[in-house]
């Protein structure tokens, strides 16, 4: 049954969409839903179906099978050009021969809006990217962020349903792309459009998004918000892509108190918090992100708690990276190899030199069980 747009909770909603290419199999029976309003983004390394999954959205691939709705509508045999959702490319795909307001009035244009509804339509969106006074300027005369902002703009005038963005902002360098993160989510909160933004940058996701899926191999990994995916990864994927991070693969061994006891693939004992959510036979490991992890002289090892965890090792590399210095250290006898991070305000009392010895240590709470 088809809602209307009052009564649909969601802009977006996939419901067991699998697209294949051949015997290849694209996106596998992925199901999840986008709440009005919200920045989704979806992230995974390239050919995981992100792309192709936006693209059915739009309307420009059609799915084996599943539904897809916008704002509670079925638009499975609905044209792109009918859908109300618009696809901002990485190339941006700005006409070179019109001026920027002749861009950004395109879409209206095309579909026979009356002259004075366009003029204001256009200044709208010119004042919303902060691009007014640039209206006869041509996208030669733009910088990679203008230009950008002018593609925005010009889907941002057909006021869409929702806005979906594959990776514009690849092109741009660092800092350029850094300041259009802040833009892309002031822009979104001016005008309440929901976006979906595809991206294969951790980074570009974690600091843009209210919400995140994560792909691998046509499905969908995990689901959460920015700080859910990046401090409680559920799989050894999720954590392994979704920034650096240590994995070490074993089982539990027991429980204590509120903790269990847990076992890596070299031996190693190590405290883990207690997932009373998960059996802890269906524990595949642990995963610590680097900057958790304190650097100890040999010596202050014995000053321990007994919830901390400790692992003997010697600093095979050095890389210095401005606001932390990124450590390498080899446990000895294994080829286990973990990373710290150590940034320039914490305190660490050894010399950090390759083959200096040092006692790593975190405490268990800072260790994530990984069920897979």
């Amino acid at each position: 049954m088809t809602r209307s747009n009052n009564q649909a909770p969601y802009a977006v909603e996939l419901i067991n969409i699998t697209k294949r290419f051949g015997k290849i199999t694209a996106v596998n029976d992925i199901s999840f839903a986008i709440p009005q309003g919200e920045i989704f983004a979806l992230l995974g390394p390239s050919g995981c179906g992100k792309t192709t999954l936006l693209r059915m959205i739009a309307g420009f691939e059609k799915q084996n099978s599943g539904d897809i709705r916008i704002q509670g509508e079925v638009v499975n045999n609905i044209p792109p050009n009918k859908r109300e959702c618009n696809l901002v490319f990485q190339q941006m795909a700005l006409f070179p021969h019109m001026s920027v307001a002749a861009n950004v009035a395109f879409g209206l244009v095309e579909r026979k809006r009356p002259r004075p509804e366009i003029k204001q339509k256009v200044q709208e969106m010119l004042d919303v990217v902060n691009l007014v006074g640039m209206e006869e300027r041509f996208p030669h005369q733009l910088s990679g962020g203008q230009k950008q902002r002018v593609a925005l703009a010009r889907s941002l005038a057909l006021n869409p349903k929702v806005l979906l963005l594959d990776e514009p902002l690849a092109a741009l360098d660092r800092k350029l792309r850094k300041e259009m993160q802040g833009e892309l989510r002031r822009i979104q909160r001016e005008v309440g459009i929901t976006f979906l933004y595809v991206t294969h940058d951790q980074k570009v996701a974690l600091s843009l998004s209210d919400r995140m899926g994560v792909m691998r191999d046509g499905k969908i990994m995990q689901i959460g918000t920015p700080l859910e995916i990046y401090e409680t990864p559920q799989t050894r994927f999720v954590a392994g892509f979704i920034g650096s991070c240590n994995i070490f693969s074993g089982r539990v061994l027991s429980k204590n108190g509120n903790g269990m006891r847990f076992e890596d693939q070299y031996g190693h004992s190590l405290c883990v918090p207690d997932c009373k959510l998960t059996d802890k036979d269906l524990v595949r490991g642990i995963s610590v992100h680097p900057e958790m992890i304190e650097i100890l002289p040999p010596h202050l090892a014995g000053s321990a708690e007994k919830s901390d965890n400790l692992l003997r090792g010697k600093i095979t590399d050095v890389f210095y990276q401005g606001d932390f210095t990124e450590l390498t250290i080899k446990i000895p006898e294994t080829d286990c190899r973990v990373t710290v991070h150590l940034s320039r305000s914490k305190d660490c009392r050894v010399p950090l030199k390759q083959g200096g010895e040092v006692v790593l240590r975190w405490d268990a709470c800072h260790s994530n069980i990984l069920r897979d």
